[in-house]
């Protein structure tokens, strides 16, 4: 059955008066652990904004609009698709997902997820396999620290050379 998860926001940081919290992470899903998914849409969901103090301090927003990938957690997607998601407002990363986990997606589609971001942001140890996916975000990743991205071929990509992709695999880039 398909799935679709929609208008989910993960909650704003708190405001104080010596500064605010940083904003809640994964609009949609905070996967600790292991989640296998096919057919499932994720559509205008966001990560919490940051806090602000009265002194005008404003904390960081949160990551991963639709899904923020813990370290040690492994993410799988069949079929899935991001549409309008955004990181929370104040330095937020990944509009569609943060990951430090493993993450995998195949057949899946990138498209519309807003704000200076890319749709996957990547940081930590874990890797990032794209299969069959379309990327029509720009950027579609950003590789912040040691994750590894790795192109499983035939996907295609509006700039070429991001997410590790790479026309060896059969993968189409700047489409």
């Amino acid at each position: 059955t398909d799935v679709r998860i929609t208008h989910s926001v993960a909650g704003r940081g708190g405001s104080s008066f010596y500064g605010g919290a940083p904003g809640g992470h994964g609009g949609a899903i905070y996967n600790a652990a292991t989640i296998t998914g096919y057919r499932v849409t994720f559509d205008e969901n966001s990560a919490g904004d940051g806090g602000e103090s009265p002194h005008g301090d404003y904390a960081r927003g949160g990551s991963g609009g639709a899904i923020y990938n813990e370290a040690g957690a492994t993410l799988i997607l069949y079929a899935a698709t991001f549409a309008g998601n955004t990181h929370g407002y104040r330095i937020g990363l990944g509009n569609a997902v943060y990951t430090l986990g493993d993450a995998m997606f195949r057949s899946s589609t990138f498209l519309f997820n807003g704000g200076p971001s890319a749709a996957i942001a990547a940081n930590g140890a874990g890797a990032v396999y794209l299969s069959t996916t379309i990327m029509a975000d720009a950027p579609g990743c950003e590789n912040f620290g040691v994750a590894n991205l790795w192109d499983l071929g035939f996907n295609l990509a509006t700039r070429g050379g991001e997410c590790g992709l790479s026309t060896a695999w059969g993968s189409i880039l700047n489409a």
